[in-house]
């Protein structure tokens, strides 16, 4: 089998959830299923997609624009509503603009970083409690957790932030999904 690139994986990954209505995880058979980066059959995913839209808005906060598209791609394909930014200026912008249920939030950003962007939704009253998603290339292990609602490190699995987002959505007392029998 080949290897694929993440943007393959997550055009293989929409046009699947595309056809049969909601994804599950492949199965270790050799004939079906979806090569994960390395090569692997993925199998971590085991929660299907909805076919109904949510009403959750997600902010991707990511200046590598391939990443920005592949993890708003993903978010799309699991019917959540998606803004983008490329910048923390730009996402700061958004927020207060859009009022999203979610940020999904890069450190390393251009001009205000993703830890200003961050010190900036806590200190102010109407975004104290948002779930921020961290997602960073930087080792995590000297990082203090605080009030973060993940912390995922690059390179992230799609399905990987999609159950991240379900799970922040999910703590803040949202209803489980309800998924077709």
């Amino acid at each position: 089998m080949s290897r694929q690139t993440p943007i393959t994986h997550i055009a293989t990954f929409v046009s699947t959830h595309t056809l049969t209505g909601f994804f599950t995880a492949p199965t270790n058979n050799l004939s079906s299923g979806v090569s994960g980066f390395f090569g692997k059959k993925e199998a971590a995913y085991t929660r299907p997609v909805l076919a109904a839209p949510r009403t959750a808005t997600v902010l991707v906060v990511e200046d590598d624009r391939n990443l920005r598209e592949l993890y708003r791609s993903a978010l799309v394909a699991s019917r959540y509503h998606v803004s983008v930014a490329a910048d923390g200026l730009a996402a700061l912008t958004t927020i207060e603009r859009t009022r999203p249920d979610v940020v999904v939030l890069d450190l390393g950003l251009p001009g205000v970083n993703g830890w200003d962007v961050y010190r900036d939704l806590r200190a102010q009253k109407e975004t104290e409690t948002l779930p921020i998603i961290i997602v960073t290339g930087h080792a995590l292990r000297d990082i203090d957790r605080g009030d973060i609602a993940c912390f995922l490190e690059k390179p992230v699995d799609p399905f990987q932030l999609v159950a991240a987002v379900d799970d922040a959505l999910y703590t803040l007392g949202a209803q489980p999904p309800k998924f077709p029998r």
